[in-house]
């Protein structure tokens, strides 16, 4: 055998080679993968609208307030909702999903006209922190007239559920306010265990 065909037949088996430890290497990865969602914010892309009138309004919803939260009788869910939260800062949202549901700083307060926007996991690592990892999971099962409640200590807040649709996550138009309505949004990662889309419940106050 030549030189010439020595070299190419090991050049071939270098190829070959690598070629198999290049896909055994994604095969790997892939299986590594978690199924679960990722560390992409509920809000990705939702650029934070201006400030609304819950900047100046008197509350007694302040970080740290345990009696604020979110009930919906027909889910069977209450989670404390953690006020004030970025969502376009991952460390300080992903640290309040840990606690409960976040409500999106620079949105209405409950009871205040615009829009009250709150955002919670459908899914998330089993292994990370916190106990609300799925308290959006079954957010698809709700319709429009099932009632949803914001509490905070003898106030609360009801409102009827309108609308029930999915978006993609650059859609900032979820998180607008209007001085002409009193609205809830809730917002999650739909389907869960991805990021694909968000799913958004809207309500409008029972006044």
């Amino acid at each position: 055998m030549t030189n010439k065909m020595k070299i190419l037949i090991a050049l071939m088996i270098a190829i070959i080679t690598g070629s198999l430890a290049f896909s055994l290497s994604n095969i790997f990865n892939l299986r590594q993968k978690p199924n679960t969602s990722s560390d992409n914010p509920t809000t990705s892309g939702i650029k934070q609208s201006e400030p609304s009138t819950s900047e100046t309004a008197t509350s007694n919803i302040n970080e740290g307030n345990s009696s604020y939260a979110l009930r919906i009788e027909k889910l069977g869910l209450e989670a404390p909702i953690i006020p004030n939260i970025d969502g376009n800062n991952k460390e300080e949202y992903m640290k309040a999903l840990e606690s409960g549901v976040a409500q999106m700083a620079k949105t209405a307060l409950p009871g205040e006209a615009g829009n009250t926007v709150i955002f919670a996991h459908s899914s998330y690592y089993e292994s990370r922190p916190g106990n609300y990892k799925t308290i959006f999971a079954d957010l698809d099962k709700l319709a429009a007239g099932d009632i949803i409640q914001l509490s905070s200590g003898a106030k609360i807040v009801s409102y009827t559920v309108i609308e029930i649709k999915t978006v993609k996550p650059e859609d900032v138009s979820i998180v607008n306010q209007n001085k002409n309505e009193y609205k809830l949004t809730l917002v999650t990662c739909w389907p869960p265990k991805t990021t694909n889309e968000r799913l958004v419940v809207v309500a409008k106050e029972i006044q």
